[in-house]
């Protein structure tokens, strides 16, 4: 039995697998809500084109799920440190020089 995202539908002789079946929609206004983020910062990010994957349907605007919980994840990976030690230290307002002296 095949599960919702495994699904797959075939048309003109072409058999294609949904990417987004199961998941939901969300509108501009429940993505900030979600973010925590005032809905024109979410605009913005539009304009930008540097906030989650967003589109239309008519002339609304839409999220999905998923998309915006990949998008976030993204975010947090970047803002990680690659090195504890430079974390800690940057929390304490110091920063690393670059030719590795104190």
């Amino acid at each position: 039995m095949n599960t919702p995202q495994q699904t797959s539908r075939q048309t003109s002789g072409q058999s294609y697998t949904h990417p987004h079946l199961g998941d939901q929609m969300l509108t501009l206004k429940e993505v900030a809500e979600l973010l925590r983020v005032p809905e024109n910062t979410l605009r913005y990010w539009r304009h930008l084109g540097s906030g989650p994957h967003s589109f239309t349907v008519g002339r609304s605007v839409r999220y999905w799920r998923g998309e915006v919980w990949a998008w976030l994840e993204r975010q947090a990976q970047r803002s990680r440190p690659e090195n504890p030690a430079d974390h800690r230290a940057s929390e304490r307002g110091h920063h690393p020089r670059p030719d590795g002296r104190q």
